[in-house]
């Protein structure tokens, strides 16, 4: 029995060492997934900022392309009324040379 007493010392001794060792290991490994789980939320908010950063771009953009859309389809009511003016004028000038091809016809008869 005498020898029986200081195994179970040791063997509670080295039940505590490991305890200890797992305590601290467990210790560890929390305070690993911690750092984890903060570098990853850190990276989630930098992801989070540039994706706002680049929504707030995009929707510059699109708000600069309807605004160029408008002006294009300005210029382009703008050039069919100045096409239909042309021709207008195109008209003229030739009913302008018909009638004055025709007084100096009529006159040279009358001559």
């Amino acid at each position: 029995m005498a020898e029986s007493i200081p195994l179970q010392r040791s063997e509670s001794l080295s039940s505590k060492t490991c305890t200890i060792c797992g305590r601290v290991l467990n210790c560890g490994a929390i305070a690993g997934l911690a750092a984890a789980n903060a570098f990853l939320f850190l990276q989630l908010q930098a992801v989070t900022y540039k994706v706002a950063e680049e929504q707030s771009q995009l929707d510059e953009l699109k708000d600069n392309l309807k605004t160029q859309q408008n002006q294009t389809i300005i210029v382009q009511e703008k050039v069919e009324e100045e096409h239909s003016l042309t021709l207008i004028h195109m008209g003229g000038t030739f009913v302008l040379i018909t009638c004055l091809i025709t007084m100096f016809h009529m006159t040279a008869h009358l001559q």
